[in-house]
């Protein structure tokens, strides 16, 4: 059932009464013909004054929800406000990676976007041809496509921020707090939204989680990550030992190993710049506190010449990053 104002009601009532009252006095003499006629102008006015206020209600009812309604002395005292505060959403949606400013702007710009086009339906203002009201309302209330965009720029941003950092752990806890940072705006998403992001994480963990050890990782490993990572090249190498150490007390041998009956005392050095001789020493005093056969320092860099001078005079064995290289070359052998 059409709604209709009461005001419009209230016309077109007194245009019918109008209308009735003239055509009753047309044979009423002491009325005279110009008083029919003024009777029946006034019914006809009403009636179109009543058509005029009953289209306006129609476009008032169609145009927004109640909650966007605006009156005419709000419209025109902010229209202005409005469409400089829309521009500002719209560039601010276009470049963050916030999810809270994002899912704000993005409320605040469906509510402007929506009283712009009511005011404009209703005739309260009237825009410039550069604001196309009705694009942004239906850019507005489609909010895949944007929030979609807004979590691959924010996804890509994460990643290239825990690019900057040395560890594994601390690029995955990075994506990490990435994933939690949006799990509290999943109820203002789609669900083509959540699903992505689903998608996005699950990704994420299958590189972390079960992509093979490269040579771009040893370089950014912390000291105890590049141990294990020592230690498990080595058992590829065909060692039947190669276990880590207790951190403290271990008098610079992070690793003891066994290959062939011949036992090995190892220090791992993880580094930005070359090994120097105070490694060589380290190792040389850590074999013979385990009464090991041979000595080694390995390392994702290269040695010094007084180290390699060192290593000479004690016997220690040097293995440098090609050695880590040839050792890598085995295991994606295996």
């Amino acid at each position: 059932m059409k709604k209709i104002s009461t005001g419009t009601i209230a016309l077109w009532s007194l245009s019918l009464f109008s209308f009735i009252s003239a055509t009753a006095s047309i044979g009423d003499e002491e009325l005279g013909i110009s008083t029919v006629v003024v009777m029946c102008a006034i019914a006809i006015w009403l009636g179109f004054w009543g058509y005029i206020k009953h289209k306006k209600y129609k476009t008032e009812q169609s145009c927004t929800p109640h909650e966007h309604a605006v009156s005419k002395t709000e419209a025109r005292t902010n229209v202005l406000i409005w469409i400089r505060q829309v521009h500002d959403c719209a560039r601010i949606l276009q470049t963050t990676t916030d999810p809270y400013v994002f899912f704000s702007r993005f409320d605040t710009l469906v509510e402007l976007t929506t009283k712009l086009a009511f005011a404009s339906n209703a005739g309260y203002i009237k825009l410039t041809n550069n604001i196309d009201i009705n694009l942004l309302l239906a850019l507005s209330n489609d909010r895949v496509e944007p929030i979609n965009d807004f979590i691959k720029r924010a996804y890509f941003k994460a990643c290239e921020d825990s690019e900057s950092l040395k560890t594994v752990n601390g690029k995955e806890n990075k994506l990490s707090s990435f994933f939690e940072s949006m799990n509290p705006y999943t109820d203002k998403m789609e669900p083509f939204n959540v699903t992505f992001l689903q998608e996005l994480q699950n990704g994420a963990d299958k590189i972390f989680n079960e992509t093979p050890i490269t040579e771009k990782h040893f370089d950014l490993m912390d000291g105890h990550e590049f141990e294990h990572f020592c230690a498990d090249l080595l058992m590829k190498d065909g060692f039947s030992k190669a276990e880590v150490t207790v951190g403290s007390g271990d008098h610079g041998v992070d690793i003891l190993a066994e290959k062939d009956g011949i036992t090995y005392a190892i220090q791992c050095k993880r580094s930005s710049s070359n090994i120097g001789n105070k490694a060589v020493q380290e190792i040389f005093s850590g074999k013979e506190f385990y009464k090991r056969h041979i000595g080694v320092v390995m390392t994702n860099q290269f040695f010094t010449s007084s180290a390699k001078e060192a290593a000479g005079r004690t016997g220690i064995v040097l293995w440098d990053r090609e050695k880590i290289d040839s050792l890598l070359d085995i295991m994606q052998e295996v």
